[in-house]
């Protein structure tokens, strides 16, 4: 058995009163395991098995295996804002794709878990109108964290590249190009490479824009497997 701290990235109901459960864990990375009744009115972890919840869980592990046997779930965190603003459950559910899309299963990778952690505690204590660009600034530093960060001329916004009101973003490494790149306006560029955001509530077009780029350059550098 495996104790370990954990990030529930995604919950689905298995049979009549269990759930599948992946965790982003701080030791073994991220896991797949099966929580046996919890679903019953009187199990002791369900209510620690929802998605944005940081707990200590005991994982019955065993190589070579895709699923594993949940043993114990405890809540040790509580993101309340997480859980009741629309605004942070949209906004945290998009980092856990992130990480359930972009990281391997069960690769070890304690740098990446603390980064998701403190990213939804964060989370936890933004303004609604900053929780979208702040899953846009947990994205854009993981692209770091995997060793394929954005260029910094990207992200220093060199005026001498920005011409007009669109900008072209090369995916292979983030540098912008010509014509032939991935097409930003200047409002996605500034969600994209600014520390923090001040004009309100970012208009759904924007987020459609921004979101487009980051699937197509995360499924770049990790061969398709992107949000």
């Amino acid at each position: 058995m495996v104790t370990d701290n954990a990030i529930v990235l995604h919950s689905r109901r298995y049979a009549d009163t269990s759930r599948i459960v992946v965790l982003l864990t701080e030791t073994l990375g991220k896991v797949s395991v099966v929580a046996k009744g919890s679903r019953t009115p009187k199990s002791k972890v369900g209510g620690a098995l929802e998605p944005l919840s940081l707990c200590r869980v005991s994982i019955y592990h065993r190589k070579n295996r895709e699923l594993h046997t949940l043993g114990m779930a405890e809540l040790t965190s509580v993101w309340k804002r997480n859980h009741t603003s629309f605004e942070h459950l949209q906004a945290g559910m998009i980092i856990c794709r992130q990480a359930l899309r972009t990281l391997p299963a069960e690769v070890s990778a304690p740098e990446i878990y603390e980064h998701f952690k403190v990213s939804l505690q964060q989370l936890d204590t933004v303004l609604p109108e900053e929780a979208y660009p702040h899953s846009v600034r947990v994205r854009v530093h993981l692209t770091h964290l995997l060793g394929f960060g954005l260029h910094p001329e990207l992200l220093q916004r060199d005026e001498k590249l920005i011409k007009g009101a669109w900008v072209y973003v090369d995916v292979a490494d983030g540098r912008i190009v010509g014509s032939s790149g991935y097409p930003l306006t200047i409002d996605s560029l500034q969600l994209l490479t600014a520390d923090s955001w001040t004009s309100g509530q970012v208009p759904a077009s924007v987020q459609t824009e921004v979101d487009g780029f980051l699937s197509r350059y995360f499924a770049h550098h990790l061969g398709g497997h992107s949000l």
